[in-house]
């Protein structure tokens, strides 16, 4: 990009720290699309041009972020905090004939192995050009049937991580075919974001977690897809272990945000993986006092007592965001709202109606005197008929005339929208 020259302009004359702010406010956005400012003068492009390096960094492929960091300068690589790389494999990638595969050895001098040797090599030094990230995504595609020396390659990518970015603070991995000891190493860790599966036992989970000192959020987005093929009677493959059980919760570092997305998979013989009483049980008695933020969203109607666990660890709780989503959720989790509560967001479903929904809140208004945001949210998956729609915006117009913030919005519960594409 080359900058184009331009007459003083009034903006120069603010703080360079405001300009910061500024820059960072209108760069920092991947969406953003103010990017032509950097052409305005030399003198901006040279401020500005680190924050396009600074916000989150998304790639289709480990390839392409090969690419990325061989064209860009050293210099500008420094300023790399945050990215998401998709592992592809490299006989999808380069065309290899997957027949190929079958005659797969260790250590053999075939071409297949060399391509994989290769790609690994160019997975170290891209990390390396990017020494300063501290918030990482590794993710695959769950829906392709993956090869024997991918999975040995990948595996390999976690091994590296610990080596280029020990001072790592939030990492999230859609890969369960892996086991967690590497992230004993990651002693900055705050944030860990994964399917709660993994090749570890629920022992060795707790183990590896329980050195992470600084450890603050766990996110659990499982079960992964294809889990009731490996509970199938014959199975021979890697098994994939529920590694975060209620022992595991019980046994780590009180946490402030816990997150549940689970998503059923209707040929599995376990119903409930992570909303299940035992593991909220465990959460309530381990972090009930430091828990701030809590998320649980469920594409099935969790069982009654599962329910119950839940209603009554968030009535004894200090929490102070929540959100909830399920079908069939029901008026009674408003009930057990804690007053600590400064923001909910909640799903309506034919059970939690609106009106219902507004009618408890302002119920409990005196009591619930620090909530103050409320997000209504509809099911993404039905179609939002004109009657629920008025009928929310009667809610919002009723919640704003006690002083509370509300606005509409839609419940999905897949965060990251492409993991599994």
């Amino acid at each position: 990009m080359v900058a184009t020259k331009f007459t003083h302009s009034p903006f120069l004359d603010l703080p360079l720290e405001i300009r910061e702010q500024i820059y960072g406010g209108l760069l920092m956005d991947p969406s953003c699309k103010s990017v032509q400012m950097l052409r305005t003068s030399q003198q901006i492009y040279a401020e500005a041009q680190p924050f396009l390096f600074k916000r989150p960094l998304a790639f289709a492929s480990q390839f392409d972020f090969y690419d990325w960091v061989r064209r860009s300068s050293p210099p500008n690589l420094r300023h790399v905090q945050c990215i998401y790389i998709k592992l592809l494999d490299v006989i999808a990638y380069e065309g290899l004939d997957p027949a190929a595969i079958q005659a797969y050895q260790k250590n053999s001098p075939s071409p297949i192995v060399r391509s994989y040797e290769d790609d690994l090599v160019r997975f170290t030094a891209a990390l390396k050009g990017v020494p300063n990230v501290r918030n990482l995504t590794l993710y695959k595609n769950h829906t392709v049937a993956e090869s024997d020396p991918f999975r040995d390659f990948y595996r390999s990518c976690f091994a590296l991580i610990t080596k280029n970015f020990s001072t790592l603070r939030c990492l999230t991995f859609y890969v369960d075919q892996v086991p967690l000891e590497f992230l004993s190493s990651l002693r900055s860790l705050q944030s860990l974001r994964f399917t709660g599966f993994s090749l570890s036992s629920p022992m060795d989970t707790l183990k590896v977690l329980q050195k992470l000192s600084k450890l603050e959020e766990v996110n659990l987005f499982g079960p992964p897809p294809g889990i009731s093929f490996q509970q199938r009677r014959g199975y021979t493959g890697p098994k994939t272990i529920h590694s975060v059980t209620a022992d595991v919760i019980r046994g780590i570092h009180p946490l402030k945000s816990f997150t549940i997305c689970e998503i059923r998979d209707p040929l599995s013989k376990v119903v409930e993986y992570f909303f299940e009483s035992s593991l909220l049980a465990a959460l309530g008695q381990t972090h009930g006092r430091s828990l701030r933020t809590l998320r649980i969203s469920t594409d099935f109607l969790p069982s009654a007592e599962s329910r119950d666990t839940l209603f009554y660890l968030l009535s004894t709780s200090i929490l102070q965001h929540l959100e909830l989503g399920w079908p069939g959720l029901d008026g009674k989790v408003v009930d057990a709202l804690p007053p600590s509560l400064r923001s909910l967001q909640i799903t309506v479903s034919g059970t939690l109606t609106p009106e219902d929904l507004v009618s408890r809140l302002v119920s409990r208004k005196s009591q619930l005197t620090n909530l103050t945001e409320v997000v209504i949210r509809t099911d993404w998956r039905e179609s939002e008929a004109k009657e629920l729609s008025s009928k929310i915006e009667m809610a919002i117009g009723k919640l704003k005339t006690v002083g509370t913030r509300a606005t509409k919005g839609k419940w999905y519960p897949i965060i990251l929208d492409d993991v599994n594409n």
